[in-house]
């Protein structure tokens, strides 16, 4: 079985996406700089930066990177806490979620949304909630039937629904990605 951990996958029309926005700031660039592709590029390529990690990263993210931050330090209550905020932000921008490759720059197979459900689940599983964790990954996989690792922790929860609140480290010992 693979490493069931928290969930940050990329797609490859994700990254071509990504990939044609960049490109679209370098060419805007290139026509404000007077044609000078040089000074475009690099001009284009520093605001596209700018803009993921300013503007998509620091801010829309704010509460997804936060979760994944408090995941990997072990505060699972306050990852939990900070999924839930990013699946409410998320739900009330569907519509950006749904366009994430070329209006974000997000190489992400999955939306926001479905990201912070999975993550969820992972949370509640780490705390020993299992029946609750089950809930949501349903939840989650009624919405994204091919969500796999949401599958495979599903499955690996169905498997030993006896283990105590610390027994999960073995089965969910994937460090949070």
């Amino acid at each position: 079985m693979d490493q069931t951990r928290t969930l940050r996958i990329g797609s490859t029309r994700g990254t071509l996406q990504t990939l044609g926005l960049m490109t679209a700031f370098c060419l805007m660039a290139i026509v404000l700089t007077g044609g000078r592709i040089v000074d475009g590029a690099i001009l284009g390529g520093g605001l596209f930066l700018i803009y993921r990690i300013g503007v998509v990263r620091m801010i829309l993210c704010r509460h997804h990177r936060d979760g994944v931050g408090r995941s990997r330090d072990g505060d699972f209550p306050g990852a939990l806490e900070a999924f839930r905020r990013s699946e409410a932000d998320w739900q009330t921008r569907g519509w950006l979620d749904q366009r994430r490759g070329w209006l974000l720059g997000s190489a992400s197979r999955w939306p926001f949304h479905a990201l912070a459900l999975y993550n969820q689940g992972f949370c509640l599983a780490r705390m020993g909630q299992p029946a609750q964790a089950a809930a949501v990954l349903d939840d989650a996989l009624h919405r994204y039937p091919d969500m796999r690792l949401a599958r495979q922790l599903r499955e690996a929860m169905r498997d030993a629904p006896a283990l105590q609140p610390g027994g999960w480290d073995d089965l969910l010992s994937g460090e949070p990605g």
